[in-house]
């Protein structure tokens, strides 16, 4: 059996990836990959005390959830099931962890429901993971 066989009896078993999974997949690595230097930088610490600053424990969930998301991500792009049942689980934690910060509000709606939107993408495609 080539090479050229096995890749199109794992794509038959995986199933294509949809365009919907694949936009998600990049629009979540374009987000990680634009905000993690802001995070790690000093934009993403306020001192303790000044308005809107966040616990310190927030800082480093932030960093953790994107590494993480990174990996859901290239999971998704496998079209691995173990990716959106991750992916869905760190989006709920998230809204926990913004939630005990303080930080959940009226300005966080928007990347709520862009969230929402993604997870239900991911999950409306778990048929045609493996």
């Amino acid at each position: 059996m080539s090479d050229s066989d096995l890749v199109e009896e794992r794509d038959a078993l995986r199933g294509a990836r949809p365009t919907s999974i694949s936009v998600v997949c990049v629009l979540v690595f374009a987000g990680v990959a634009l905000g993690l230097p802001a995070i790690l930088s000093d934009i993403g610490r306020s001192p303790a005390g000044s308005p809107g600053a966040v616990p310190e424990w927030m800082f480093w969930w932030v960093v953790a959830a994107s590494l993480l998301a990174l990996l859901f991500v290239m999971g998704l792009w496998s079209m691995l099931r173990w990716a959106a049942y991750g992916y869905t689980a760190l989006f709920v934690l998230n809204q926990g962890a913004a939630v005990l910060a303080g930080v959940w509000g009226l300005a966080t709606l928007p990347g709520f429901f862009l969230g929402l939107i993604a997870v239900a993408i991911v999950l409306s495609n778990l048929h045609r993971m493996v």
